[in-house]
C-alpha cells in the first residue's frame, strides 16, 4: 500500500477561486467580427445591388459601378467600333501558292 504524504506549498490566494473561463469573451468577439463581416456584405448588396462590383472587367474594359443598361451599351459600341475595322486574310498552300480574300 501507498503512503500518503501532504505536500507544503506557498499560500496562493486564487487556489480554491474558480477562475471565470474565457469562452464567452471569445465568443462573443467572434460573434463580434462575424456580424461586421456580415454587415458589410449586406451593405455592399445593397449598395451595389443594381450595379456591377468594383474591378469588373470585360476585355480589359473596367465596367465597375456600371449599370446593366450602361455595360450592354458599352459592349456594344466595343463590338461595332471593332466590326469597322477591316481584316484581310491570307491563306498559304505549297502548290497553289498566297491567295488573299
Amino acid at each position: 500500500m501507498g503512503v500518503w504524504r501532504a505536500q507544503e506549498s506557498e499560500w496562493n490566494p486564487s487556489q480554491g477561486v474558480d477562475q471565470p473561463s474565457r469562452w464567452p469573451l471569445i465568443a462573443a468577439f467572434f460573434g463580434a467580427a462575424l456580424f461586421i463581416v456580415l454587415a458589410l456584405a449586406m451593405a455592399a448588396v445593397v449598395y451595389y445591388g443594381d450595379r456591377f462590383m468594383p474591378g469588373v472587367t470585360i476585355e480589359g474594359r473596367d465596367i465597375g459601378g456600371l449599370t446593366r443598361a450602361e455595360v450592354t451599351a458599352t459592349i456594344r459600341q466595343d463590338i461595332a467600333q471593332r466590326r469597322a475595322i477591316p481584316v484581310r486574310l491570307v491563306a498559304s498552300d505549297p502548290f497553289l501558292g498566297e491567295s488573299s480574300l
